[in-house]
């Protein structure tokens, strides 16, 4: 039986930093110098080493309690984590920052990791894309808030998230040698407090009550039934080939809805034929554009449900869907994400076949902007198991 993330972790959850070394992308850390007033042990690849061995002491010593899958996971996470420093590294304001070293390292691990189990795989990108925002919780006055908002990020734990960030400090040698005790008591603290509010090892997403009213959606408070009148948007979410046609049909097989979609609306200009997946020109691209917006707003303002049949990768284009529904409708929007995966990788580039050179589709998965919880009200998973 294939454990999770065999190719980097052993049977006694140990790194195999030999094949580790292989992988260009770690290879690199080794070039990635650091600000020695956070990070006096070294270089990117020497804090991920200590990292790890961080992490080997606490399965030994504090957190017996998680499964096999789970410490798998963690340690993929913790080896990870700083994996985006090899893009982001750089001499500027007179030392060493890797800015947004958290935001590269998920799309990186993404690509690299994205044929291992899905529910794995996008754990350990959740932990490596919010591991900064861990400290600066706790430091913020609206701690709280805060708290129960990263709660309900897919795939986050407080448990997880604490115990990554609990080996990246321990993984590191400030010149300030208190900084360590400062940082790991407030860690400690925000080990208590999630645990007291209930979501320490278990995400806010998943319990029962309302969840959107932690961002402030637009809810009746009045109203026993929150959704009563709202217009249902659907935005379908997948590399091209993932099957998102194939789900749209089954899905909505005895429901008459709109679906909204470029390729179908480059078919009726007579752009290309019913079943090309292609781009026109900018001209056309922008005819294109003109009428799916107005098709959107039209169904917004007259409450018809709709669906979102692109491959809506970048939030950007998610977010300007948002403003033109929600400025268009009269009785607001309840947004419902589905996103599509196929078995593999090598399935969606057969079934685009002469369509989307295969090359195209890791760049695309390294720009993908997985969908904060602030986007949503619903978030429906669909991972194909098999062609």
């Amino acid at each position: 039986m294939t454990k999770l993330f065999e190719k980097y972790i052993t049977d006694d959850y140990k790194v195999k930093w030999d094949y580790v070394e292989t992988v260009p992308e770690f290879a690199k850390l080794k070039q990635c110098e650091q600000n020695q007033k956070w990070h006096g042990e070294g270089n990117a690849w020497q804090h991920t080493v200590k990292c790890v061995e961080a992490a080997y002491d606490m399965f030994e010593k504090r957190y017996e309690g998680f499964t096999d899958s789970q410490k798998r996971v963690l340690l993929t996470a913790v080896l990870f984590h700083d994996i985006g420093k090899g893009t982001t590294t750089e001499f500027t304001k007179g030392n060493w920052h890797s800015y947004g070293h958290e935001v590269a390292g998920e799309r990186i691990a993404r690509r690299i990791l994205w044929d291992e189990d899905f529910g794995a795989r996008e754990t350990v990108c959740t932990l490596i894309r919010w591991h900064m925002d861990v400290l600066r919780v706790a430091e913020s006055r609206d701690f709280a808030t805060k708290m129960l908002r990263m709660s309900c990020y897919q795939f986050f734990t407080w448990q997880s998230a604490i115990f990554v960030k609990t080996c990246d400090c321990l993984g590191s040698q400030p010149e300030d040698k208190n900084q360590t005790n400062i940082d790991m008591a407030k860690l400690q603290f925000l080990r208590r407090f999630s645990t007291e509010m209930n979501c320490y090892d278990i995400t806010v997403y998943k319990r029962s009550f309302d969840r959107r009213k932690i961002f402030g959606k637009n809810v009746n408070w009045e109203s026993t039934d929150p959704d009563k009148g709202k217009t249902q948007a659907f935005m379908f979410i997948g590399l091209p080939g993932a099957g998102k046609n194939t789900a749209i049909d089954d899905m909505f097989k005895d429901r008459n809805i709109k679906v909204l979609s470029r390729d179908d609306i480059r078919a009726e200009l007579g752009y290309c034929g019913k079943d090309d997946k292609i781009i026109g020109t900018p001209e056309q691209e922008k005819k294109v554009s003109e009428i799916f917006n107005n098709r959107l707003s039209e169904y917004a303002k007259n409450g018809v449900d709709f669906v979102i049949n692109n491959i809506n990768l970048k939030k950007k284009y998610r977010d300007d869907y948002h403003t033109m529904a929600n400025h268009a409708s009269v009785n607001n929007i309840e947004w419902i994400y589905v996103y599509i995966e196929a078995p593999t990788l090598q399935s969606n580039i057969n079934r685009r076949e002469g369509q989307i050179k295969a090359s195209a589709f890791n760049d695309m998965i390294e720009k993908f902007d997985w969908p904060t919880a602030d986007e949503y009200d619903e978030f429906f998973i669909k991972k194909q198991l098999q062609d």
